[in-house]
C-alpha cells in the first residue's frame, strides 16, 4: 500500500527549519527597517538645516538687528509640510528647532618693524567697537563663526546635527547621528 503523505518526523523537521530561518531573518529585517528610519530621520534633519540656512540668508530683519542668536521653531520652518510625520509613523515634536549662532571676535595685534618687513605680536581680544581704522601701530582682524544646531525630535528617534548642539549638558561637535529620544532629556537650549 502506498500512502502519500508526510510522517510526523518529517513535519517536525520542516517546522524546525522554518523556526531557525525566522530566528535569523526577523532580526535582520528589523535592523534593516531601523537603519532605514535612521537614514530618513537624518535626511529630514538635513532638509530642516537647509531651510534654516535659506531663511537666515534671506531674513533681512534678523541680519540687520545685530543679534547673534536666533531660534527657529519647527512650525516656522515647516513650509511644505515636510516635517509632520516622522519615519516611524508618529509626529515630529513641536519642540524641535534650529538654533543659529554667529560669534564675532575681534583682535588687535601690535605692529613691529623688523628690517624690511613687519612682525605682528601681542594678539589680544578686543571689543569690536574699539577698532581704529588707519592705525600704523596696530593691525585689527575679525573672525566670524556661524553655527547651526538642528534638534529634530520624532516619536521614537531624534537627531542633532552640526556643532553648537547641547545634549545632557555636553556640546556635540560635528555630530550627524540619530539617537534615542531618552538621550535628549535635559537638552540645553537658549
Amino acid at each position: 500500500m502506498n500512502n502519500k503523505g508526510f510522517t510526523l518526523v518529517e513535519l517536525l523537521a520542516v517546522a524546525l527549519v522554518l523556526v531557525l530561518i525566522s530566528m535569523i531573518a526577523v532580526p535582520a529585517f528589523t535592523r534593516l527597517f531601523q537603519d532605514n528610519a535612521d537614514k530618513l530621520t537624518l535626511e529630514d534633519g538635513q532638509k530642516l538645516l537647509a531651510q534654516a540656512e535659506y531663511k537666515i540668508s534671506t531674513d533681512k530683519d534678523f541680519r540687520l538687528s545685530g543679534k547673534n542668536t536666533i531660534v527657529y521653531p519647527l512650525k516656522d520652518l515647516n513650509i511644505n509640510g515636510d516635517f509632520v510625520t516622522d519615519p516611524d509613523g508618529g509626529r515630529y515634536d513641536a519642540s524641535s528647532y534650529v538654533k543659529y549662532t554667529k560669534v564675532i571676535t575681534c583682535y588687535r595685534e601690535t605692529i613691529i618693524e623688523s628690517g624690511n618687513s613687519y612682525v605682528y605680536t601681542n594678539k589680544t581680544v578686543i571689543n569690536c567697537n574699539n577698532i581704529v581704522t588707519g592705525s600704523h601701530d596696530y593691525r585689527y582682524t575679525r573672525d566670524e563663526v556661524e553655527t547651526y544646531c538642528v534638534y529634530l525630535k520624532g516619536s521614537v528617534r531624534s537627531i542633532a546635527l552640526r556643532n553648537g548642539c547641547c545634549v545632557d549638558g555636553k556640546n556635540l561637535n560635528d555630530i550627524s547621528s540619530v539617537i534615542k529620544n531618552d538621550a535628549f532629556e535635559g537638552t540645553c537650549r537658549s
